[in-house]
């Protein structure tokens, strides 16, 4: 692999991490802020805990569905375990179709 490519992988992957994580996390700190109407100061009450417990949930959940369709073995199951019998892998892995739920 030449230095230009590895460069250029590197600037790929920035990016990739750049709009997948910044972008994505303010995005939902902007909503919360716009939503619960404090845009000086910094929120609080149970508007903010429950959006922040919301997101939290939302967050775990998306994580733990993407280690099921990664992780084989007992991590597989300790992950399956919370998200449950939810998701298009499902009907793959039972023979049930495509993943995208078409024949």
């Amino acid at each position: 692999m030449t230095q230009e490519t590895l460069d250029l992988a590197r600037l790929q992957f920035a990016l990739t991490a750049d709009g997948h994580f910044l972008c994505v996390a303010l995005t939902l700190g902007l909503a919360t802020v716009v939503a619960t109407g404090t845009p000086g100061s910094a929120a609080s009450g149970p508007v903010a805990v429950l959006t922040t417990f919301a997101l939290m949930a939302l967050f775990a959940m998306h994580g733990l569905a993407f280690a099921v369709v990664r992780l084989t073995g007992a991590p597989f199951e300790r992950a399956r375990l919370p998200v449950g019998r939810t998701g298009p892998w499902q009907a793959a892995r039972r023979g049930c179709g495509t993943p995208s739920g078409t024949a």
